[in-house]
């Protein structure tokens, strides 16, 4: 199924970009060792038990699997999750913000605007990502008004299985990519209406989803709730399809001003 023409589109990233996210995926973790000892940002890629630790000349990072330092010392990196999840002259994380970040994996998204937003929650299912988001936050300035939820945001509450990708940034409740290897672990499933309420929000202004196919099952999750700002990553990852028509079909129905942009659906307004 072709994306659908929502909006403005924007030239793909560069190659050397994506070749770098390929690297962190699906090379042999070799390769990420090696690139710790010959990289000059690079001081240290050492295995810190339940997270890999990365020390950079200028920061140090936690990752769920060390093949995740291509995220971070790889070719137009920096910057790319943030700016990925912005529309320029759309959308963007306002300073005040409430930020909720759905699938925030080790927190690459939520660690750029944690100074920048009066709240933010971080919602992540994969208990290895979990562990490493937790740490990435709590060194990152602002981290006193994040929270972190080991759940996976769904339409309903109760404990249900989720496929655990050998990359751990496909970690999903859907099936995985064909030959992607994985194994099953149970987990939390948790509505956001409710995840909201437990941490006394009535009001988000940015709600970013990457939940690997199952956004349309995470937006359900919100009941009455219309954050002022979405951004859907709507990659094919439900049965090879991508969920942009249905992400998009429901933005219309609650009124949101929509734009598509490199594989993201954004929502702007919406009724109250």
């Amino acid at each position: 199924m072709s994306e659908p023409a929502l909006g403005s589109t924007a030239p793909t990233d560069p190659l050397p970009t994506r070749a770098s996210l390929w690297v962190a995926g699906h090379a042999p973790e070799g390769v990420a060792h090696l690139l710790a000892r010959v990289h000059p940002r690079v001081l240290a890629l050492e295995d810190a038990g339940d997270y890999w630790r990365l020390e950079l000349a200028d920061e140090t990072v936690a990752l769920s699997d060390p093949r995740q330092i291509t995220r971070f010392v790889g070719p137009g990196m920096h910057g790319r999750v943030r700016s990925k999840y912005e529309l320029p002259y759309f959308m963007r994380v306002n300073s005040g913000d409430t930020v909720v970040d759905v699938g925030a994996f080790i927190g690459e998204f939520a660690r750029s605007v944690a100074l920048l937003s009066d709240r933010l929650v971080a919602v992540e299912p994969d208990p290895r990502n979990a562990a490493a988001l937790r740490r990435n936050l709590r060194k990152r300035r602002g981290s006193d008004r994040a929270s972190v939820v080991e759940a996976a945001a769904w339409g309903e509450n109760g404990p249900t299985s989720i496929n655990l990708a050998s990359d751990p940034s496909e970690t999903s409740l859907l099936a995985l990519d064909h030959g992607e290897e994985y194994d099953h672990t149970f987990v939390l499933a948790r509505r956001l209406d409710d995840i909201l309420a437990e941490h006394s929000i009535d009001h988000v202004d940015f709600l970013n989803v990457e939940a690997e196919g199952a956004e349309p099952e995470v937006l359900d999750g919100l009941g009455d709730v219309r954050p002022w700002k979405i951004a859907v990553e709507c990659s094919p990852e439900r049965d090879g399809s991508s969920p942009a028509p249905e992400i998009h079909g429901t933005l219309l129905d609650w009124g949101y001003d929509v734009r598509y942009d490199r594989g993201v659906v954004f929502g702007l307004g919406g009724d109250a």
